[in-house]
């Protein structure tokens, strides 16, 4: 004799009638184990306009390849915004080659020797 009928035994309900409580799982996420892998983006800004696609595109948690070669008297101040971007995302900017840029969204770290290796070589 099921609990329930010992609970309430007027009552018509069977113990296979009680829904069974599931593992809590975020409906957002799969449940076959696959995790999202970071997305890259490739940019080369040509004028200051472009720098609010990118910003999107950090927004939306997506890894941003930038190349400024288009605007070496604007680096600078390419930078700077798009460091202010990251900056909010708790996020990170790093040079990887002259007028080439690596920023990183929040929840993703990249470090490494040839990073500081390269930041120290060349001036910014």
């Amino acid at each position: 004799m099921g609990i329930l009928k010992k609970l309430f035994p007027d009552d018509t309900m069977n113990d296979e009638d009680m829904p069974v409580a599931q593992g809590f799982q975020d409906e957002n996420e799969p449940d076959d184990g696959y995790k999202p892998r970071p997305q890259f983006i490739l940019a080369k800004p040509e004028k200051r306009e472009d720098l609010v696609d990118i910003a999107d595109n950090l927004l939306d948690r997506k890894t941003v390849i930038l190349n400024l070669e288009f605007v070496p008297n604007e680096t600078r101040r390419f930078v700077d915004f798009l460091s202010g971007v990251a900056y909010a995302l708790n996020g990170q900017v790093k040079k990887i080659a002259a007028h080439t840029f690596l920023i990183i969204p929040g929840g993703l770290d990249i470090s490494g020797d040839i990073f500081d290796d390269i930041e120290s070589e060349l001036n910014f």
